[in-house]
């Protein structure tokens, strides 16, 4: 069986850390595509994502630039609150990321807008907890 097969699960619960609503809504139709969940939430700046951090989580799809947090900062804060939970991290400028800086939780940087990207990435996560 396929890894993407595998996240076909309706128990599934995903938060997207996403400030832009068209991004978001482009985002949530693809991932509706890609994958069956039962939750899917959003947080828009770092006082929801330290909210929805409490929440039970199978996997998180993070924009890397919020108006209010630094890349690595969030990141940081998502593998604090939730180290078991594999983390997506997607950016529309990769080339200035420091990747070896980032959580192992991290298990793909994608460039936001790329979704054959997001698909493979999903594909590929094996170490899943979705």
């Amino acid at each position: 069986m396929d890894q993407l097969a595998s996240l076909h699960k309706p128990t599934l619960r995903i938060l997207v850390v996403e400030d832009n609503d068209v991004d978001f809504l482009i985002l949530y139709r693809h991932l509706n595509k890609l994958l069956e969940f039962k939750k899917l939430t959003r947080a828009s700046n770092r006082a929801e994502l330290n909210s929805m951090l409490l929440e039970d989580l199978d996997l998180i799809v993070a924009d890397l630039h919020l108006p209010d947090i630094s890349d690595l900062e969030l990141l940081n804060s998502i593998a604090t609150a939730q180290p078991t939970v594999p983390c997506l991290a997607m950016s529309g400028t990769i080339a200035d990321l420091n990747i070896k800086k980032m959580p192992k939780s991290v298990f793909a940087v994608i460039e936001k807008g790329d979704f054959r990207a997001l698909e493979i990435a999903l594909d590929d996560c094996q170490y899943c907890a979705c």
